[in-house]
């Protein structure tokens, strides 16, 4: 983000700042050009679907509801560069295709996860 405080920025001489990270601020300015309110509403609106699919995940749904919004999850966490989310949930999508069915830890881990990136989203914006 545009305003962002050292904390939250690259350090350069870490290779893997966007693997470390709970969303790549980087990532999202050069999606954003550089645009705040662009990432601003981006943030607000994955915290929106993060809010609404734990709902479901780690609600009393069905594997195929679990599945669809694993997905939707996916694609917010893809959009802002939360890949710590991105590969949890490959995780989980993995453990299902390989014993058809969902380990309720993995989720709740999930979730864990997903908490935490919107607590620190709430910091930034």
């Amino acid at each position: 983000m545009a305003n962002s405080s050292p904390a939250i920025l690259p350090d350069k001489k870490n290779d893997n700042y966007a693997q470390n990270r709970i969303i790549d601020l980087v990532f999202l300015c050069n999606k954003t050009m550089g645009d705040p309110n662009l990432e601003i509403e981006m943030l607000k609106q994955f915290n929106k679907r993060a809010k609404i699919s734990l709902r479901v995940i780690l609600g009393d749904s069905s594997d195929n509801e679990i599945k669809s919004h694993l997905s939707l999850l996916k694609g917010a966490a893809k959009s802002v560069g939360a890949k710590p989310i991105m590969q949890n949930i490959g995780k989980n999508e993995d453990f299902f295709q390989l014993n058809g069915y969902f380990e309720q830890h993995m989720l709740t881990n999930l979730g864990l996860l997903v908490e935490e990136t919107r607590r620190f989203i709430a910091k930034i914006i």
